[in-house]
């Protein structure tokens, strides 16, 4: 049975890496420079949909 591509891993912190480094301005990326902001995200407070309604109490 084929595997489902959305069942494949996310890139690691090292891959993240290589892929930047295509780009001019990301020649050459620490794995901590990389991996600061991926565990920034995970610790951050979630923001509400902009879509949503943000009313008071009771909605």
């Amino acid at each position: 049975m084929p595997r489902d591509p959305s069942d494949s891993a996310p890139p690691g912190v090292g891959e993240i890496a290589e892929r930047l480094r295509i780009h001019e301005s990301c020649r050459d990326p620490t794995r901590s420079a990389v991996n600061h902001p991926i565990g920034h995200l995970a610790f951050a407070e979630p923001r509400p949909d902009p879509g949503e309604e943000t009313g008071g109490p009771g909605r």
